[in-house]
């Protein structure tokens, strides 16, 4: 089937994006992680003066995030090309966490980025981060690709609150089950629940998407740490 492009006229599509390096720690196994009490405090402390410092190669553009609802923290370093090399040979221990957790990075090659008009450079500085994975197969990758950027992306820049949108493929670096992250940034929650998002997961194409068995997709929701 052959898919029109959305009106993209509120759009800045960004051509130079970087690599980025995507870092999470989740409580997985440790339900009282995101209920509060003693594990959970624990689990704050380890991460704040152990993980978190050294999280990444460097601390270039290093933002972090805390992601209550799953009991997580994570991290978004931003790349530079001449980091590549470095990363992909680099053997990244696992972190000695404390029981119950568990550790995924992952290395995200751009495939383009776009933001509001009045978006700006800021959005990066946004108050929440959304990243969005999907585990797509190699044949549906185009399609896959073609729908996020024709016209999902467009669809959700429409509410004021969505800065911006950064798609990455990614590489495994420690335990990442997926392939693809659409990185978003809201100025507020109230994009989550927005008319715009709505329309955007109610299209004709987004449900041709649906029919396929691997259209499923995992999320975080942070909050920016300071």
């Amino acid at each position: 089937m052959t898919h029109a492009s959305y009106p993209d006229l509120h759009v800045v599509r960004l051509k130079a994006d970087v690599p980025v390096m995507f870092d999470c720690v989740q409580a997985w196994g440790d339900a009282s992680a995101s209920a509060g009490g003693a594990a959970a405090l624990a689990f704050d402390v380890w991460y704040a003066r152990h993980h978190a410092p050294a999280a990444g190669p460097s601390e270039r553009a290093l933002r972090r995030y805390a992601a209550p609802a799953h009991a997580a923290y994570f991290s978004v370093e931003e790349l530079q090309p001449d980091d590549l090399p470095k990363i992909m040979h680099t053997q990244w221990p696992a972190p000695k966490s404390p029981a119950g957790t568990g550790h995924l990075r992952c290395l995200g090659l751009p495939l383009g980025s776009a933001c509001r008009f009045d978006g700006g450079p800021l959005a990066l500085e946004a108050r929440y981060a959304y990243p969005v994975f999907f585990r797509v197969p190699p044949n549906w990758q185009a399609a896959f690709n073609d729908w996020y950027d024709r016209e999902h992306i467009p669809m959700l820049l429409l509410c004021p609150q969505w800065l911006m949108c950064r798609r990455f493929a990614l590489q495994a670096v420690a335990n990442c089950p997926w392939t693809h992250m659409a990185l978003h940034y809201l100025s507020d929650l109230s994009a989550l629940e927005s008319a715009e998002r709505d329309a955007a997961r109610s299209t004709p194409w987004r449900r041709e998407l649906e029919q396929q068995p691997w259209f499923q997709f995992t999320h975080r929701l942070g909050n920016r740490l300071a």
